[in-house]
């Protein structure tokens, strides 16, 4: 999901999301940072299956199953594996490359009026104009970045941050959204 929002200094922001598999390492979680990878959930699925096969193959054949327990059942299933997709952790950015201040050719020519003239003519010289580098940018890039976990909660959060760009010309300080260098 991408989002190019136009802050309230005239900066165009791009706020866009992306969905993480891993959860993002941070200095609270250094400690727990070693993963067992897929493989334990691998031995799981396949636990169940050998479970859900031999419930089939030893049932008696004058067994009615009703709709609504195979429902049930695959909805507990599934449970787990939907709530596995819904809350991954997103990664959000917001960024701007700063404003640009106007171009000014480099050797440009500007004709003024010299009134230090002594016969009273006016004449037209030519002055060369230099570039103005300002020293100070006014509006300097910035990168905001923060992690938002759950797909409904990631969207709200960019609605916020657009809308906060828009008015204040930065997302909320105290939101998930923290500057980087």
């Amino acid at each position: 999901m991408d989002r190019v929002v136009t802050g309230a200094d005239g900066r165009e922001w791009s706020v866009r999301c992306q969905m993480e598999w891993r959860p993002p390492v941070t200095a609270e979680d250094f400690e727990h940072d070693v993963s067992g990878g897929a493989r334990p959930g691998y031995v799981m699925l396949a636990i169940l299956a050998v479970l859900v096969a031999a419930l089939v193959i030893w049932m008696p054949e004058g067994v009615h199953v009703p709709g609504w327990f195979l429902l049930t059942l695959a909805l507990v299933m599934l449970f787990f594996p939907l709530r596995w997709a819904l809350r991954r952790p997103w990664t959000v950015v917001a960024e701007t490359g700063g404003l640009e201040p106007e171009p000014v050719p480099h050797g440009r020519r500007d004709t003024r009026e010299d009134d230090g003239e002594q016969d009273g003519d006016a004449e037209r010289t030519e002055a060369v104009v230099e570039d103005a580098e300002p020293e100070n940018d006014p509006y300097p890039a910035e990168r905001w970045v923060g992690t938002v976990r759950g797909m409904f909660a990631v969207r709200q959060q960019m609605a916020r941050a657009a809308k906060d760009i828009a008015r204040g010309s930065a997302p909320d300080p105290t939101g998930p959204l923290r500057p980087v260098d």
